[in-house]
């Protein structure tokens, strides 16, 4: 999903692969991402690279957190009527995923959409687990604030209360002549910092191409 939001001379884009959620009247549809490896260089290596990602037990542990905290935050807005679906591979230009789509049916006179949007951001891996203890670490930790890097972003119906919203990651602030990139990875226990370090530059590589004339998997530098 690609999305833009200027405001004066600052723009925040991206390419994002993360729904946070969909409504309709009746249903909700979001999805778990989460677990990454790079894309293949042939069929056969795309095909062997998907294979070890999906038997990976440090990534399946990943996504599994992702599932079990969007399944819970949306549990009282659904009457715990919760289905999600099979873990698959979601395959993007430079990186695939783990992925499992979620749907849950939405209470009569519940929740309105943008309370559910709040209870479900941060998603686990822009805000880790368990929630409120994470956060409040992230706070003091981190030496600079996100701006809107993983904030959601989408657009709400005039017809019905509903609308889409993303997970603004794989984005970037331009102003002027200058970009400010975004880019992160979900760390576990088992994380490894070298590999997780890799898999963040694959990650930067749409909004690098995005402003530059040069296609950034033939740059090493």
């Amino acid at each position: 999903m690609f999305f833009s939001l200027q405001r004066n001379e600052r723009i925040f884009v991206g390419a994002t692969p993360e729904r946070l959620l969909a409504g309709e009247t009746d249903t909700i549809y979001t999805a778990a991402v989460a677990g990454s490896i790079e894309r293949g260089q042939t069929a056969d290596e795309d095909q062997t690279l998907g294979a070890a990602l999906l038997h990976s037990a440090k990534n399946l542990h990943e996504h599994q957190i992702v599932v079990d905290r969007i399944r819970k935050a949306i549990a009282p807005f659904t009457q715990n009527q919760v289905t999600v679906g099979e873990r698959t591979l979601l395959k993007n230009r430079d990186i695939q995923h783990l992925y499992a789509p979620i749907v849950g049916k939405r209470q009569a006179k519940g929740p309105t959409f943008l309370d559910m949007i709040d209870q479900l951001h941060p998603t686990p891996a822009l805000g880790g687990e368990p929630k409120e203890a994470a956060l409040h670490w992230l706070r003091h930790q981190e030496p600079v604030g996100r701006g809107l890097y993983g904030a959601p972003i989408g657009w709400l119906s005039l017809a019905e209360d509903g609308g889409e919203f993303a997970v603004g990651i794989r984005s970037a602030v331009l102003y002027k002549q200058h970009a400010l990139l975004y880019a992160g990875c979900g760390i576990v226990a088992d994380s490894v910092a070298i590999e997780e370090r890799a898999e963040t530059s694959v990650k930067f590589q749409p909004m690098k191409r995005g402003i530059s004339d040069e296609d950034p998997a033939t740059n090493h530098d």
